[in-house]
């Protein structure tokens, strides 16, 4: 009996769905957030860009900033918490198609699960692209009570049916505005200015940004590594940015039935966090070291 009841009281800390829901996605992505009381990161797909279904959306504490609309030529102010530069982007390309998405897959499986307990969020994909072949992809994702400026995503990326070249693409987007309610639409949603995009070393971008109005800046770096069966794996690096979006694209081979991980760890820092006149030189903690065990 006491065990029953263990395995009833752990089951009451997940929240699952086993189905893609476009009409939901929106209230999803809202219950399935990842924060620390710093920031927080809504539960959206890695690959989404805001597009009606999804609203990939990122906000600090603090984070506000006033923007005016001129509507019937009354000048209206509002005042928004930003929705920063979107650390989530991670895009799948297998042998050389487009990008992995919505429109051009076949959606075999689904779970997505949020793990209340240790506040983790997970999705089980298994797809089917145009040319056939079958993919799982099981991700997860947290951001760190432990270092409030840090948070983490990792892919398991096994082929089920094929072997060949795979690209992932690693970014950090700062072309987001506030659009994700409806009755706010006709203000002014442009919150953010590009400061600058940034390398250190071959493995990690970062991207600064300031808010228009308030002037907080705001500044996140990536780190973004493969893992094969036998340690890191060595993977060819191509680098693009513009003033307000910087990515690595990442192309290594994988075998079939073979999983590879890939793992993305962020840091994130304002100019509002204590004793320091600048926030890009901090976010040098993000090579610390490895973040999944």
């Amino acid at each position: 009996m006491l065990e029953e009841k263990r395995e009833t009281i752990e089951s009451n800390w997940t929240l699952a769905y086993d189905s893609f829901d476009p009409e939901e996605e929106g209230l999803r992505e809202a219950l399935t957030s990842t924060g620390n009381g710093y920031f927080c990161t809504r539960g959206a797909l890695a690959w989404a860009e805001a597009d009606g279904v999804s609203y990939p959306g990122t906000y600090a504490h603090g984070g506000y900033n006033r923007e005016t609309t001129i509507m019937a030529g009354v000048p209206v102010l509002n005042e928004d918490l930003v929705n920063l530069p979107n650390w989530l982007l991670l895009e799948l390309r297998i042998g050389g198609e487009e990008a992995v998405g919505r429109e051009n897959i076949e959606l075999l499986a689904y779970r997505q699960e949020y793990d209340v307990r240790n506040a983790v969020l997970k999705r089980s994909l298994r797809i089917r692209d145009r040319a056939g072949r079958e993919t799982t992809l099981e991700t997860r994702r947290f951001v760190s009570m432990a270092d409030m400026h840090q948070a983490a995503m990792q892919w398991k990326i096994t082929p089920e049916n094929w072997s060949g070249k795979v690209e992932v693409i690693s970014a950090l987007d700062g072309r987001v505005i506030n659009g994700g309610v409806a009755r706010y639409r006709q203000l002014e949603g442009r919150h953010l200015n590009p400061v600058s995009p940034r390398t250190f070393g071959p493995e990690i971008i970062a991207l600064e940004a300031r808010t228009r109005q308030s002037h907080i800046y705001v500044a996140e770096a990536a780190r973004t590594r493969v893992y094969g069966e036998l340690g890191k794996l060595d993977v060819d690096r191509r680098l693009y940015q513009m003033e307000d979006y910087i990515h690595q694209v990442l192309s290594f081979e994988v075998e079939e039935k073979v999983p590879v991980h890939v793992e993305k760890m962020v840091a994130f820092y304002t100019s509002r966090d204590h004793a320091i006149s600048c926030p890009n030189p901090r976010l040098q903690s993000v090579d610390q070291g490895r973040c999944w065990r």
